[in-house]
């Protein structure tokens, strides 16, 4: 079965829960992956130690690891495209 994970970040996003929805009802796997981003480095409650100590991170990578997607999916924006390159070029060199 195709699997698509679908990765996004710090806020509840409908239009990758609008697609994940439409894709199951045709019989397609999905799976949301959230990351938190809490204390991250954009943000006004940025904290380099915080964010460190409570990062999802490697939790989070080792989660979509086990899935095994045959495609990644991130809704991108301006404010969050740096953080979306970083995980794409994560999750590509850990498949």
């Amino acid at each position: 079965m195709f699997r698509v994970a679908f990765v996004y970040p710090g806020y509840e996003n409908l239009g990758i829960e609008y697609l994940s929805a439409t894709l199951k009802k045709r019989g397609i796997q999905t799976k949301l992956f959230f990351d938190p981003v809490l204390f991250s480095e954009s943000g006004f409650l940025s904290n380099r130690f915080l964010g460190k100590l409570f990062s999802f991170q490697k939790y989070l990578l080792r989660e979509i690891i086990n899935y095994k997607p045959d495609l990644v999916c991130f809704s991108v924006v301006t404010d969050n495209y740096p953080w979306a390159i970083r995980w794409a070029r994560e999750i590509k060199y850990s498949l």
